[in-house]
């Protein structure tokens, strides 16, 4: 099916089984136009005959086929229960950090990594409420595998259990590690300090420019209006990428819902950090949400981001498992019934062949999703653990979904005027 959507004088006619698209300008009413047909385009466009042999090249593309779901190689270790802060929009129930069984053993970590590996690239994620409170048992791990090029660790912290000597241990093991921070101030920062004493916000600012870690944002009303300068600060301090991620509210903590942005204000802001971390066509900054977003409407590079696709790599080519060897489709999940798929002593095949809740999502059963020419860049609108929790229904609506369809059509808009060309096609 071809869509014609015209918005600002910009026209871009998508196929929507296929994500190939035509953008040209052409002042006009602002519109969709679904199933346009060649008497239809004539109507419309007064120049039809200049731009008919793109538009061939679009009515026949070929569709992209999903490769990235077939194989797991992505397991996520819950390595700990215990955390030393208490964030306001934690996911994960608050549990003492000197309480031990809240922490998996090594030889857990061992069993489920020896389980899954399949002598190709593999990533291991050392995650939790603080991975580092666990710290000896990774360390066990990391040495385990020493000698094992192919498995690649990564691991997500808040950066307060940091030092020199630890950092300088994890690299050893030539270990990724991305920290969480909300911004440059201690307003930004608001929901992750909750109260406490600690000195989060330069401790993590230090390690950021010393070390030049990743940092994963939660974005939300205290830090949004400061996400330019945000932005802007990781750039002269030759932060190369972040993760920009928006809050989500869940059913069980309903109070977070003050805080999320509207849309609108989301999208005034993102399409800034766009515009910042683009020089002479290339990315001088890579945020994750933006910089895959542009991949699949440039490249139609469609599966290049898990998280956010429904289907999703949740329980497909990611698993999670939890402190006491419990496997889940992702961490979001961990510890529902309605997703369990076993145990690490059941087979893989039991393993990844058990229905559960959260691989139902799909982008062809989500009502809004039907019906919008944007869905296959989008896929469904962010995490569909996300999703799911917050709405209790596995094929609901995104809460960011008005954002997604404004900020796509702004970067086909961006990549149309820095192609330089009357008519574009993607590739």
């Amino acid at each position: 099916m071809i869509t014609l959507i015209s918005k600002d004088n910009y026209n871009f006619l998508i196929n929507e089984k296929t994500g190939k698209w035509l953008a040209f300008l052409y002042k006009k009413e602002d519109e969709v136009i679904r199933n346009i047909t060649n008497k239809r385009i004539k109507e419309l466009f007064t120049n039809y005959e200049e731009f008919k042999e793109e538009l061939k090249v679009v009515k026949n593309s070929e569709e992209v086929k999903n490769t990235k779901l077939n194989k797991m190689n992505y397991l996520v270790l819950h390595s700990s229960d215990a955390c030393n802060m208490h964030c306001k929009y934690c996911y994960a129930d608050d549990n003492l950090c000197d309480q031990e069984s809240n922490l998996m053993d090594s030889k857990v970590m061992i069993q489920a990594i020896n389980k899954f590996y399949k002598d190709e690239d593999f990533f291991v994620l050392f995650h939790g409420r603080e991975p580092l409170t666990n710290y000896e048992n990774i360390i066990k791990t990391l040495e385990h595998y020493k000698n094992n090029s192919k498995i690649h660790f990564i691991l997500q912290t808040n950066g307060t259990l940091l030092d020199d000597e630890k950092i300088s241990t994890l690299k050893r093991y030539n270990t990724i590690i991305n920290v969480s921070v909300d911004g440059i101030t201690d307003n930004n920062n608001i929901f992750r300090i909750n109260g406490s004493k600690i000195d989060y916000t330069n401790r993590i600012k230090k390690l950021i420019e010393k070390y030049k870690f990743g940092p994963i944002m939660i974005i939300h009303k205290k830090n949004y209006k400061d996400l330019v300068k945000i932005t802007d600060y990781f750039i002269n301090n030759n932060i190369c990428g972040a993760s920009y991620n928006f809050l989500w509210p869940t059913k069980e903590n309903k109070s977070l819902n003050k805080y999320v942005i509207s849309c609108e204000d989301l999208f005034n802001t993102m399409k800034k950090v766009f515009d910042m971390s683009i020089k002479d066509n290339k990315f001088i900054f890579k945020e994750r949400e933006l910089y895959l977003l542009y991949g699949r409407i440039l490249k139609r590079d469609i599966y290049n981001y898990m998280c956010n696709s429904a289907p999703c790599g949740a329980g497909r080519n990611c698993l999670s498992v939890y402190k006491d060897g419990q496997v889940y489709p992702c961490t979001m999940v961990n510890a529902q019934r309605d997703n369990y798929l076993g145990s690490l002593n059941d087979s893989i095949e039991e393993i990844m062949n058990r229905k559960v809740v959260l691989k139902e999502r799909d982008i062809k059963k989500i009502k809004d999703c039907k019906m919008c020419p944007l869905r296959l860049y989008c896929k469904g609108g962010g995490c569909s653990g996300f999703i799911y929790n917050l709405t209790g229904d596995v094929n609901g609506k995104s809460l960011y979904c008005e954002y997604y369809y404004n900020i796509i059509l702004y970067i086909m808009k961006k990549i149309y005027l820095m192609s330089e060309k009357k008519y574009f096609v993607n590739y």
